[in-house]
């Protein structure tokens, strides 16, 4: 299906199928279902929700709430500060310029902060994810869910990045010397 949201405030569903769902002006909430769906927001806040299947989820302007649900999701946030939530399996995160928070979940995901400052917020059972462009000193890593310090972490240089592991689970920081990573850059 391919439904198309109006001027005001829409709750747009999609069905089982893969459906693109594409809001306009106005906070707009779209559900694509289950399938492989793609869906648009538009201007103003806009909230989209993946649920199953492998999902792309575009927030474009305004502070977006974007999930992928189940399955191997894409969520881009694009302008503002935008908040994006994964979900299960391996997710690709972009929050884009503005200052973001992006939420991996289980599975191997990778995270882009983009531009402003940027949160990447970690739970037990993250897995293995892989964090691109962190500016040190301006985004953070939140572990707030975990109830430890910085102490309880294990941090290691691997072949140019920086790996930040708490028992099975470790998040890969490209391009970054572990030299650079202190308590600073986290929140407990």
């Amino acid at each position: 299906d391919t439904i198309f949201g109006n001027d005001g405030d829409d709750t747009i569903q999609g069905d089982a199928g893969g459906d693109w769902l594409y809001g306009h002006a106005g906070a707009d909430t779209m559900n694509g279902n289950d399938g492989n769906d793609h869906l648009y927001g538009h201007n103003n806040p806009d909230t989209l929700y993946g649920d199953a299947g492998d999902d792309v989820l575009y927030g474009n302007d305004g502070d977006d709430v974007l999930y992928g649900g189940a399955g191997d999701d894409e969520l881009r946030g694009h302008a503002h500060n935008d908040t994006l939530h994964g979900g299960t399996g391996a997710d690709t995160l972009y929050g884009g310029a503005g200052d973001d928070t992006l939420t991996g979940g289980t599975g191997d995901d990778a995270l882009y902060g983009g531009t402003g400052s940027d949160v990447m917020v970690f739970a037990a059972g993250w897995g293995t994810d892989t964090v691109h462009g962190f500016a040190n000193g301006q985004d953070v890593f939140d572990l707030s869910a975990l109830g430890i310090t910085f102490a309880d972490l294990t941090i290691t240089d691997v072949g140019g990045d920086t790996h930040i592991s708490y028992g099975a689970d470790t998040i890969i920081v490209t391009g970054v010397s572990s030299a650079l990573i202190d308590a600073s850059d986290f929140i407990f």
